[in-house]
């Protein structure tokens, strides 16, 4: 997500410095600059923000005693029941 929003916003300022009759050299260089100003703090703020998510669940899940599925007991069998 955050590559796409930094190609965006790089295609967008690219063609804006070319509409304003930049040199192309220029022009190239503002796009790139741009794409990589916005898509790495973007990339970034989306990787805290899914290692907080993370780190919410499974500080939830110790609250509520739950636990991996690998850590659980065996099912009983419907027999047992």
């Amino acid at each position: 997500e955050s590559l796409m929003w930094g190609i965006a916003t790089g295609s967008a300022m690219g063609l804006h410095r070319f509409r304003m009759q930049s040199h192309p050299f220029f022009a190239v260089n503002v796009a790139f600059a741009t794409t990589l100003l916005v898509s790495a703090p973007s990339y970034y703020f989306c990787y805290r923000r899914r290692e907080h998510k993370e780190n919410v669940i499974e500080t939830m899940m110790r609250a509520n005693d739950f636990s991996h599925e690998e850590e659980m007991p065996e099912p009983v069998p419907i027999e047992d029941h």
